[in-house]
């Protein structure tokens, strides 16, 4: 059983299911440069060190006195918005002493309070961000996104979400000490999640601050006409990535029905792009749709034999039309309505997932509980999934070429 109490700004979410305490707090603030590699430094030093436990040596004997506490950050683009999350697991409680949730308080308000920031911890998060960036530019699925979307300068989905060399290459310490100044000052949101006994010996009014707006985390992009970038590499296979408009804002009427015709076109095993292009003609690796469901795109990404793009392309579209002319089944319908609602019944026992389920409801204003949201699944019909297909309109790809080597 699981129930929530929200009191602004803190998520209680009590469940008896798990054996341990979680503890989110998320700051988010506008998804553009230099905000986000500032973030994805500042997550690298929260976790480090701190001037209360100075060394890592210090912050590992100090979590292992706390039962093993696991600590965690995490940076994600979430519309206009961009989230630096740090996460705390424990034990309940009532499986330690009465005292030790005043003791996790204590040590997370010193990780983000007071993180060590001086020169010697920035030029190693500095080394350890650029080589995690640089490993990501040599991705041939990353690299093929990151074209696809660098045309769009002006819009938060040029902002690659785990920070930029670019601007990583200009930053300082002063800049980095500067956001985390900034950045605390600013409301979290704050998600506990625990046993109910375990709620009434936390204190967290530490992390109250004065309410800070940001605007609104989704939109729908509008930004045309169609571009195409490509770079040339020599690797044994062609990555392509479409971006495609959806005209469907998140949480709207039509939201569900775009959600079901992303599954029935590229996440089942025998979706239309699977089945046509991989399973019957070997045209591709691997090939698959998803939903930037914040900004009101899908994407559709594939791994395609060197001399095969013009004919998968050809394809993809074929498929889509297929879609938006009712040319599916109603069995697959009825297998993709079933894999989403199968997916939400479960997300209560996978409680990262549900967490961040909780949190993207409550930042868009939706209901929290996840009955509407089956409902409205359930809804879904024929003729919706081919109304959302006719909207689709094709803006952007990026192509990382192979070439043969012989």
């Amino acid at each position: 059983m699981v129930e929530m109490t929200y009191r602004n700004p803190i998520l209680f979410v009590a469940t008896d299911k798990f054996k341990d305490m979680s503890l989110s707090i998320k700051f988010h603030y506008p998804n553009k440069e230099p905000e986000v590699t500032y973030a994805n430094l500042l997550a690298y030093l929260l976790t480090d060190r701190c001037r209360l436990y100075p060394t890592k040596q210090a912050m590992s004997q100090r979590m292992d006195e706390l039962y093993g506490l696991s600590l965690d950050t995490k940076t994600s683009s979430f519309g206009n918005l961009h989230t630096l999350e740090i996460r705390v697991k424990t034990l309940n409680p009532r499986y330690t002493h009465e005292k030790i949730l005043s003791e996790v308080v204590d040590f997370v308000d010193q990780c983000l309070h007071f993180p060590l920031i001086n020169s010697s911890t920035f030029k190693e998060a500095k080394i350890n961000l650029e080589s995690a960036l640089k490993r990501i530019e040599d991705h041939p699925v990353y690299k093929s996104f990151l074209l696809a979307t660098q045309a769009f300068e002006e819009s938060p989905l040029a902002v690659f979400s785990q920070g930029s060399l670019k601007q990583l290459k200009h930053t300082k310490v002063s800049d980095l000490q500067k956001f985390h100044k900034d950045l605390i000052k600013k409301q979290p949101v704050i998600i506990v999640s625990a046993d109910p006994e375990a709620f009434k010996q936390l204190d967290l009014e530490r992390f109250k601050h004065k309410e800070v707006h940001d605007g609104s985390p989704s939109y729908v992009f509008n930004q045309h006409p169609y571009v195409q970038n490509q770079i040339d590499r020599k690797i044994q296979q062609t990555t392509l990535t479409q971006l495609y408009r959806t005209q469907i804002a998140y949480g709207s009427k039509d939201y569900y029905a775009m959600r079901i015709m992303v599954i029935l076109l590229g996440q089942l095993p025998n979706s239309l792009l699977f089945n046509e292009i991989r399973e019957k003609r070997s045209l591709c690796y691997s090939i698959q749709a998803s939903s930037l469901n914040f900004e009101g795109l899908m994407s559709i990404q594939t791994g395609i034999s060197l001399d095969k793009p013009k004919e998968v392309k050809i394809l993809i579209q074929d498929q889509i039309e297929r879609l938006s002319k009712g040319k599916f089944s109603k069995s697959l319908l009825h297998t993709a309505k079933l894999l989403m609602l199968s997916s939400l019944r479960s997300i209560k026992d996978d409680r990262p997932a549900y967490l961040n389920f909780i949190y993207q409801r409550l930042m868009t204003q939706q209901s929290l509980e996840i009955e509407p949201v089956l409902e409205a699944i359930q809804q879904v019909q024929f003729e919706d999934v081919m109304r959302v297909a006719n909207l689709l309109e094709l803006i952007s790809e990026g192509i990382v070429k192979g070439q043969d080597n012989a």
